[in-house]
């Protein structure tokens, strides 16, 4: 094409080649963002990520323990008022 002696077909050869490598290298792009992406995603799931289930497990478990410790403060007080009932 430099100088004037390409002939058409060249030129469209040339054209075809060059739209095809620049499409195969926006493709190449999109599949790179794409993977980043995905990759961002991951990291943002795994770091914000809360399990219900295991909340439900943590919240159940603490309400277990803090109505074993009612009951014994309940017991508690039961035994030191007939302790003092005793004394008296």
């Amino acid at each position: 094409m430099g100088g004037g002696t390409a002939t058409f077909s060249d030129f469209i050869g040339t054209a075809i080649g060059t739209v095809g490598s620049r499409a195969r290298e926006a493709n190449d792009a999109v599949d790179r963002q794409t993977a980043a992406l995905g990759v961002v995603q991951n990291l943002q799931q795994q770091t914000e990520g809360v399990s219900i289930d295991e909340e439900m497990i943590a919240l159940t478990q603490a309400q277990a323990a803090y109505a074993a410790a009612a009951k014994f403060m309940v017991a508690m007080q039961d035994m030191l008022t007939t302790l003092i009932g005793i004394v008296r």
